[in-house]
Formats: structure tokens, C-alpha cells, sequence
């Protein structure tokens, strides 16, 4: 038998799930629109510099070393799944994220 804690934290659990899932898809639909949805941390490139910075707006932002008010239109792409090796869009560099 079950003590009642352990039933509420199951009751718990499942009441949070469809909002989780639904936090889920509003981070998917505001990522695909181009803001940064915070889920790691902002990329730079060690080779060229490019970097990623967030507009007071929430859109994400890669910009060169020599303006960096600028956006490039240029986005940094996961190398593996777990994101955690990403190519440089401006010299093609594979690095490994400063954290995850």
C-alpha cells in the first residue's frame, strides 16, 4: 500500500505533464520564429569570433567582431544531437559549447 505522500506527488505529476508538454511546444514555435529560448548557453566561435547575443526583443543574434550591433542572418548549427560540438556559420570551425 501506498503511503499518501507518495499518491499526492503522483497526483502532482500528473496534473504539471500537459503543461509541460505544452511549455514544450511554445519553446519549439518561439525557437522556429528565431528567439532565443534560453535552453543553453549563447554561442562563440574560438576561430573567427562570430558570436550570438539576444536583442532587447528576445530574437537571437549572431554578429561579427567587427559590429556588434549588426545581426549576420548567420545561425551557429548543432554538430550531434546533444548539441554540445556546433559549426561556426562564418569559418566553418567545430568547437565545443563553454558549458551545457
Amino acid at each position: 500500500m501506498k503511503k499518501k505522500d507518495d499518491r499526492d506527488i503522483e497526483r502532482a505529476v500528473r496534473a504539471i505533464r500537459p503543461l509541460l508538454r505544452e511549455l514544450e511546444a511554445a519553446k519549439k514555435r518561439a525557437a522556429k520564429l528565431g528567439l532565443f529560448v534560453e535552453d543553453r548557453d549563447l554561442l562563440a566561435c574560438p576561430r573567427c569570433k562570430l558570436e550570438e547575443d539576444v536583442s532587447i526583443e528576445g530574437m537571437l543574434l549572431v554578429t561579427k567582431p567587427s559590429d556588434r550591433s549588426k545581426d549576420t542572418g548567420l545561425r551557429f548549427s548543432p554538430v550531434k544531437r546533444a548539441r554540445k560540438h556546433w559549426l561556426c556559420p562564418g569559418c566553418g570551425a567545430r568547437f565545443a559549447a563553454e558549458s551545457q
